[in-house]
C-alpha cells in the first residue's frame, strides 16, 4: 500500500514520543532473542524515513518507517 507524503508525515513519530522498540544490536552482539524495550525517540529524519531511539539504558538505535511513498502522486520525500 503507498502513502502519500503527508500521510506518511502524519505518521512519524515525534521527538520525545515514547515508544517500545526491540534493539536489534548490543554491544556489536545481534540480538535475535529480544523483548521490545521502552525507549524515547530523540532524532526525526522525514526526508529519509528514519527515527532514532534512546533506551532507558542510555543505547541508541535507528529504526526507518515501514511506509511506501507513492511515487507517481508527489510523494516523494526530497
Amino acid at each position: 500500500m503507498f502513502l502519500t507524503r503527508e500521510e506518511v508525515l502524519a505518521q512519524m513519530p515525534k521527538v520525545g514520543d515514547k515508544r517500545m522498540e526491540v534493539p536489534t544490536e548490543a554491544k556489536g552482539i545481534k540480538n535475535t532473542n529480544a523483548a521490545p524495550q521502552k525507549c524515547t525517540v530523540v532524532d526525526v529524519h522525514p526526508d529519509h524515513l528514519w527515527y532514532t531511539v534512546e533506551f532507558e539504558s542510555g543505547f541508541r538505535e535507528s529504526y526507518k518507517v515501514p511506509f511506501l511513498v507513492e511515487p507517481d502522486r508527489g510523494g516523494g520525500l526530497s
